[in-house]
């Protein structure tokens, strides 16, 4: 197996070892795994679900719900985390729709600020397949590249809702990261 850099320039063995380490650590998310809770998250309809975890943690997960069915995103953010401008982040998250609920989607986005604390901008909402809205556990995931003047940036997981309807929308989310890109693996022995 060859492994590629970002540039894709091949990187020896012992690279990938310090590097793989240092990938873990660099998860700049508070609480990504709801292992036991939602502290470091926040939205008015947060709840803790302790078994039914998603993706590579443990048993625990977040669940997000909305009953204003308006067509727009019910969503749950993150405490700021400082930022690089100009500098490629990776944002993933496992999400799962109740496929009993009304829900249209389930969304991974992120908001930038500037030095004043001031919104700049939001990034592209990441979401679900429409064949992944079958109430099984889906990796959703994004890239972000903020502009010059952004300090901080509010990673969000949200449920679309219906425009019209009576009923309640869930989504469930678990294991959260938000970081640099992490390496991209090739398989295969090939020499360049």
């Amino acid at each position: 197996m060859k492994i590629f850099s970002l540039t894709g320039a091949w990187l020896p063995i012992p690279v990938l070892i310090l590097v793989s380490a240092s990938l873990q650590a660099q998860n700049l998310i508070v609480n990504p795994d709801f292992d036991t809770d939602v502290s470091g998250w926040f939205a008015e309809t947060l709840s803790w679900i302790a078994d039914d975890g998603g993706g590579p943690s443990g048993p625990g997960c977040a669940e997000i719900s909305s009953d204003l069915n308006n067509g727009g995103v019910r969503h749950a953010s993150s405490t700021r985390v400082p930022i690089v401008v100009n500098t490629e982040y990776f944002m993933s998250g496992w999400a799962k729709l109740d496929i009993e609920s009304l829900a249209e989607d389930a969304n991974l986005f992120a908001d930038w600020y500037d030095s004043n604390g001031q919104y700049m901008g939001t990034s592209t909402f990441y979401g679900l397949k429409p064949d992944e809205w079958d109430g099984q556990w889906h990796e959703v995931t994004g890239t972000v590249t903020f502009p010059p003047g952004a300090v901080e940036a509010t990673v969000h997981f949200g449920v679309t809702t219906p425009s019209e309807g009576v009923g309640e929308s869930r989504a469930r989310w678990d294991s959260m990261y938000f970081g640099l890109t992490p390496l991209i693996f090739s398989d295969g022995f090939e020499d360049d």
